[in-house]
């Protein structure tokens, strides 16, 4: 598994790969590093979020590396272990509570492998970059978002193909649906199902639904990203909707 994962991050993001000097200036790569504990589970679990906000440095500090792919792997493997914990988000506290006390093992992932970078020119925050994020309605970045979209495309799918994951909960808003219902999931209307108990409640398919392909597991749910969930007005989700979503998905991975 470990082996198959590092061929495919090589062949996306290898400097033979490179034909546009413009990704140089775009995010680190995410790639994710799975341990012992992942690799013999029987009960996998990948959490798909959206992307980074940057991930330590740039493309062109990965292509420098002679040990990109492995040395970003690590930063995947240490921040997972020492880090994510830390993190007070609303993601990383969803994150945390669905793997308390679950006997699965988790990994992380992200619809974007790569994100836009801005360096600030603040008086105050000279040279600081930040992520750019990829639901920007800025005209002037949409061209750069879909190169992201070109250049890593059908990836996520290969990574499930190879991590096998018997769970995989995204946490995605729906404009990030279109990265991943490509030539593989391109029947939406077939690709959402709704979930039995959750119609009970009056949660429709599209604010928490089941994915249906056959590349991917049964257990396989989407609901908004948790920082939209907390925003949310009790109209889209009531706090007793939220709360069932949650427990339903707790039920998933224990």
């Amino acid at each position: 598994m470990k082996e198959k994962l590092f061929d495919l991050y090589n062949n996306y993001f290898s400097k033979d790969k490179l034909k546009d000097e413009e990704i140089l200036n775009f995010s680190r790569p995410f790639l994710i590093d799975v341990n012992d504990d992942y690799i013999n589970s029987n009960n996998k679990v990948m959490i798909v979020g959206q992307e980074t906000y940057t991930w330590y440095g740039l493309y062109k500090d990965f292509l420098n590396e002679d040990d990109g792919i492995k040395r970003t792997q690590d930063i995947y493997r240490n921040f997972m272990l020492d880090n994510k914990s830390n993190y007070n988000s609303p993601f990383w506290n969803f994150f945390n509570k669905l793997e308390e006390n679950s006997n699965a093992s988790f990994i992380w992932n992200n619809v974007y492998k790569l994100e836009t970078i801005e360096y600030l020119e603040h008086i105050d925050k000279v040279g600081k970059k930040v992520g750019f994020s990829l639901l920007s309605k800025n005209k002037n970045y949409q061209y750069l978002i879909e190169k992201i979209r070109l250049f890593q495309r059908d990836i996520l799918i290969k990574e499930i193909e190879i991590l096998k994951p018997n769970v995989i909960i995204f946490l995605t808003g729906h404009p990030y649906d279109s990265l991943f219902m490509d030539k593989q999931f391109n029947n939406i209307e077939n690709f959402y199902h709704d979930i039995d108990e959750a119609i009970l409640l009056k949660i429709d398919k599209w604010k928490f639904g089941r994915f249906e392909n056959e590349y991917l597991p049964y257990k396989t749910y989407r609901t908004y990203h948790p920082n939209y969930l907390n925003r949310a007005s009790s109209k889209i989700l009531s706090t007793e909707q939220k709360d069932f979503i949650f427990n339903f998905l707790k039920k998933q991975v224990m």
